[in-house]
């Protein structure tokens, strides 16, 4: 595989979890800024969204189709072979798409302090997360790492940045403590961290 280009920001979640699986998989990346709302903006994705990405002369969109096609294409070990851990993993990811980011990024985008409401949905899926980590014995748990911690922990590292409480809302979690911590340790975490974090 050549040199991917990832178009979009820093500062996105979906775009770092992007970064972070190019880093695991050890590909070569450039990461390559547009003028949001441009004509070059729609011709990289017809819904005006980010990430986008060139693979091998060819430009994809949508987060989970450019990180499973990356994965794939240099030795699948991101996402396992066994279909009920696969089933897992795609369950982790759709709930961070439609469930998680919603109440983890979308409220915290602005610059405004999140509101009461924002922080109590925060709080309530938090214990929610923490009790699905602790039950699950391959996933979010370490090792072996799939595309669904990548997709999640960009998500709860803009939380925990943006949220003054979260360390404290945390500290009765210990599934997500330890997966954080886990987390936190690899590189495709450090190499990634965003400006604003």
């Amino acid at each position: 595989m050549n040199k991917v280009t990832v178009y979009g920001f820093e500062g996105s979640t979906y775009v770092r979890t992007v970064l972070m699986t190019c880093i695991e998989k050890e590909v070569e990346y450039q990461l390559e800024g547009f003028d949001f709302g441009s004509a070059r903006h729609l011709g990289l994705h017809p819904f005006m969204k980010m990430p986008a990405a060139n693979i091998d002369g060819n430009t994809w969109y949508e987060t989970l189709a450019i990180t499973s096609l990356i994965d794939d294409l240099t030795g699948t070990h991101l996402q396992p072979k066994n279909p009920t851990q696969k089933a897992t993993m795609l369950k982790w990811i759709s709930s961070s798409i439609d469930d998680l980011y919603p109440v983890f990024v979308t409220p915290l985008l602005g610059d405004d302090a999140p509101s009461v409401e924002s922080i109590n949905d925060i709080s309530k899926v938090l214990v929610l997360l923490d009790n699905d980590i602790q039950s699950c014995d391959y996933f979010l748990s370490g090792e072996p790492i799939t595309l669904a911690d990548l997709f999640l922990y960009p998500m709860l590292h803009l939380t925990s940045s943006k949220v003054p409480d979260f360390g404290a809302m945390t500290a009765d979690l210990p599934g997500i403590k330890a997966w954080l911590a886990l987390m936190d340790e690899r590189d495709c975490v450090i190499k990634t961290v965003p400006p604003m974090a």
